[in-house]
């Protein structure tokens, strides 16, 4: 029996991201680089992504988990990168998304569909502020 290969639907899904979502960011606040005990000011840092952003189904909407005001954003693993080249291995929910026009969204989950290992893409639910 032949495996499934997760790799070429990886590339489907960027190829879809791309067409029809936008160049933005993952920001994430990185810690100051200092000792331990006073590691200074932190800085945040911006990892390019290809990402989607739609609206929840009036169904996903409970009012407690996912509110109206939501968002769900698809976003691709592949190049998540900063401009020096730092990979960004996950998304975080302490991280923020950036949309093309500058506005930020707070991330409150982010789930990964990972079969077999491979990051296929990384559905994000995000709130304004």
């Amino acid at each position: 029996m032949a495996s499934f290969d997760y790799g070429r639907s990886q590339q489907t899904a960027q190829r879809l991201i791309k067409r029809f979502g936008q160049r933005g960011s993952i920001r994430r606040e990185v810690p100051g680089d200092g000792p331990a005990y006073d590691p200074g000011p932190s800085t945040d840092v911006d990892y390019a992504a290809d990402l989607v952003i739609v609206d929840y189904t009036i169904s996903e909407r409970d009012g407690t988990l996912i509110l109206a005001t939501d968002k769900r954003a698809y976003v691709s693993p592949l190049g998540l990168k900063t401009a020096a080249g730092v990979s960004l291995d996950e998304i975080k929910p302490t991280d923020k998304l950036v949309e093309a026009s500058g506005k930020v969204w707070t991330i409150v989950r982010a789930m990964p569909l990972s079969p077999a290992g491979t990051t296929v893409y990384v559905d994000v639910q995000v709130r304004a502020g």
